[in-house]
């Protein structure tokens, strides 16, 4: 029933086994999803199901249970900015608590009051708020961690220091305590003339950490770092010419517990106009050696990238710049540069800036670095600086990453002239499918599942899609007042589909340009599927639309907005009705069927060292087809004037069918009854007469005779005067017969001779 991944049954073969059991059981419970309702990020939306029942994310068996976590950050204020902010970034189901610890620059700490996240919580708050009043106006402050029970990444923050150099602002990222990290860390950046690098070495561990710095020049140095205190390094452009711009690296290779010394790092430049974060990275956990970047923007702006070969060999880097469309003849790909063992390089981009002036599509590229070397031995530095707004933006270039990396929760905030823009760049060899939704206090705003190609980037400027009132897949809208919420994003199925992502908030007034690129613990994964309608009644010669459905949850809980998913189409009994590759359904005759569709649901599994392992469940929905006793009555129009009825005079029988198929239709299924009203104009002086048979109704002592072939009439009656003849019927339990009925008059006019009547023919529908 699942594909099984050999690697992961050897780890845990027996948890496997029992997880299996548990899914399968988890399954079948889960088709329990008819007219009911949704929790999604703490929100309700209406879902449909094949059985009537409640839909809930169910039990996660793939994922890890609830344990003590903790994130740290090793920096929460600097001298060089006005003030430190901090987003508080909920991505569980449910309310969660979290507790802050502020560690002083010597390791003191000092513990804050507990904060509660609603599901879905985005909370912009000044650090120094949440430090407890008696502490707030100590001076030298080192690190930050906040401790929860929970999945890992459940809750998770990010810091802005804001003012830096008075013109800018730079990032400060947290880290998982626990993740499987090594000792050593790389980062590559680029000093303007003027400018000094500030490095914080943050030990989060109750031993004494030894780091020794070796920079790009080859000078070194030791620092000493006590138990959870940070000691801050400077480096100064230190070139013979002082007003060069240059690249500068460092390496970071530190003793005590593994993976506790925390770095962080900005730039900024003595004049205030350059501010950048510096990112450090881990070679010895890095999947694959090329690097990605998304929204790197060009227009109006000045481009920089630096590369740093971590490597003792030479390596060839040939640097590729592609627009939204991905791969084709739009790319730009720069001359590859080879990069001496343990050197850095800063790349020349003229030839992009170029192509740039004279390219809109090439406004904001995504990157490739395509390394010659093995994995982790490049790393690389990239921003631009916009030439009108004088914002820096400082980007992510690093590797593809884990499975998980497939996936992400950021920030969204839309205050004042706050906005936020979001970038997902297919980073595989293959085309792939990602779902997107904005969740926000009220409500949710979700996109079916989008198709990316190779090297295409999807972007969503969320600002626009409030202000435009653009429509989701289901014409839900951004509230007008909508100002801030969490995005979450996820590849859809396709394990082999790599995929990066992240959003940019900027604000020019506030001089902030952040980026947010932090993932979650896998990507989301099947929960539930149906197929809609649950019963539905076609008539025969009809066709109809069913959708397979299927909602996914994220391994924190959390119910996603459902979408349609492809699957294999069957009926029962083809002899009813047949349907399509896509549900589409065409009735046959009348009868009862149903519909099957089969897909796979996609999962993944969380082992100990927080891998994403795909998996998978076959997927069997059905749903009920009605094909009712056809009542397809065709005329012209409801009210139409057709010879269909021809007496002639004397005494004699005569015989008029009257005959009711043709035309287009106007009255369909019932199974109830129906009414026929035919009225005939007869000549002034004609008088109808009828011989007498089995079925007789008499008036003025002439009599009328109605056969209808096999149908059961009830309530047949009639009315005759001088030049009229009306015929009332009312049909009871209708069949598939009834499609063309044919009612015949035996009978004959006394007078007036030949005669061929017009019949006005109504019907009535139930």
């Amino acid at each position: 029933m699942f594909k099984t991944n050999q690697s992961f049954l050897q780890i845990l073969p027996n948890k496997k086994a029992l997880y299996f059991v548990l899914i399968t059981l988890l399954i079948g419970l889960s088709g329990v999803a008819f007219s009911a309702y949704l929790k999604v990020s703490g929100q309700t939306a209406e879902a449909q199901g094949d059985k009537p029942g409640e839909t809930t994310a169910q039990q996660c068996p793939t994922c890890r249970p609830p344990t003590p976590q903790v994130i740290y950050a090793p920096l929460i204020d600097l001298r060089e900015a006005s003030s430190s902010e901090i987003v508080l970034n909920c991505r569980s189901s449910h309310v969660i608590d979290a507790v802050p610890t502020f560690y002083t620059d010597t390791g003191e700490p000092i513990v804050g009051q507990t904060i509660s996240l609603k599901p879905a919580e985005m909370r912009f708050v000044d650090v120094m708020s949440l430090i407890p009043a008696e502490h707030r106006n100590r001076q030298k402050w080192g690190g930050m961690s906040l401790s929860y029970t929970g999945n890992s990444m459940e809750v998770w923050a990010q810091l802005t220091l804001h003012g830096i150099g008075q013109n800018g602002s730079t990032d400060v990222l947290f880290v998982v305590v626990n993740a499987q990290r090594s000792n050593v860390r790389e980062a590559v950046w680029r000093m303007p003339k003027n400018a000094a690098a500030t490095i914080a070495l943050g030990n989060y561990s109750d031993s004494l950490a030894v780091a020794t710095l070796t920079y790009s020049n080859g000078e070194t140095e030791q620092v000493n770092v006590a138990p959870y205190a940070t000691e801050i390094v400077k480096r100064r452009n230190n070139g013979q010419n002082q007003s060069d711009t240059k690249a500068e690296s460092v390496r970071i290779e530190s003793s005590g517990e593994l993976g506790r010394l925390i770095p962080t790092g900005l730039v900024v430049s003595n004049n205030g106009g350059y501010a950048s974060s510096i990112r450090f990275y881990d070679p010895q956990n890095i999947a694959q050696p090329n690097l990605y970047a998304t929204n790197f923007r060009l227009k109006d702006s000045t481009p920089h990238l630096v590369l740093k070969n971590t490597s003792d060999n030479p390596v060839t880097a040939q640097p590729r710049f592609l627009p939204a469309s991905g791969e084709g003849s739009g790319v730009v790909e720069l001359p590859a540069v080879t990069i001496a063992a343990n050197a850095i390089k800063e790349v020349d981009l003229t030839g992009l800036v170029t192509a740039a002036k004279t390219r809109a599509d090439l406004d904001s590229v995504s990157v490739q670095i395509i390394n010659s070397g093995a994995a982790g031995s490049l790393v690389g530095a990239i921003n631009t600086t916009n030439n009108l707004t004088k914002v820096d933006y400082d980007i992510p270039l690093r590797d593809s990453g884990l499975t998980r990396n497939s996936a992400g929760g950021y920030t969204v905030r839309l205050d004042d002239d706050y906005s936020t823009i979001l970038s997902i760049t297919n980073v595989g060899e293959k085309s792939g499918k990602f779902t997107m939704q904005v969740n926000f206090d009220g409500g949710f705003y979700a996109l079916y599942p989008q198709k990316l190609e190779p090297g295409a980037t999807a972007t969503f400027d969320i600002r626009n899609i409030r202000d435009q009132q653009i429509p989701d897949s289901e014409g839900r809208k951004l509230p007008l007042n909508f100002a801030f919420g969490q995005i979450r994003w996820s590849l859809v199925g396709a394990p082999q589909t790599r995929l990066i992502g992240r959003s940019e908030v900027v604000s020019k007034t506030d001089k902030v340009s952040s980026s947010y690129s932090c993932f979650v613990c896998c990507p989301n994964m099947y929960n539930n599927g149906w197929i809609t309608p649950y019963t539905a009644e076609v008539e025969a010669g009809e066709t109809f639309q069913f959708s397979s459905q299927q909602q996914d949850r994220d391994c924190y809980q959390n119910l996603y907005s459902p979408y349609p998913v492809e699957a294999n189409w069957t009926i029962n009994d083809d002899q009813i009705a047949t349907v399509g590759f896509d549900g589409s359904t065409t009735a046959i005759s009348e009868g009862d069927a149903y519909l099957t569709a089969n897909w796979t649901g996609q999962f993944w599994w969380a082992d100990a060292t927080e891998a994403c392992l795909p998996d998978e469940i076959p997927v069997n929905r059905t749903a009920n087809l009605i094909v009712p006793s056809a009542i397809l009555f065709k005329t012209l129009s409801n009210d139409v004037n057709s010879e269909i009825a021809t007496f002639s005079q004397g005494i004699g029988s005569q015989t008029a069918n009257v005959n009711l198929s043709g035309g287009r239709q106007v009255c369909t299924g019932s199974r109830t009854s129906f009414n026929i009203t035919i009225n005939f104009d007869l000549p002034p002086d004609a008088v109808s007469i009828f011989h007498p048979d089995s079925r007789t109704f008499v008036s003025d002592s002439e009599t009328q005779q109605f056969q209808y072939l096999s149908f059961d009439f009830q309530d047949v009656s009639y009315s005759l005067r001088r030049g009229k003849m009306i015929i009332n019927l009312r049909r009871v339990r209708p069949t598939a017969a009834d499609n063309s009925i044919r009612i015949r008059i035996t009978g004959g006019l006394q007078a007036g001779g030949s005669y061929n009547g017009n019949a006005k023919v109504t019907f009535t529908c139930p």
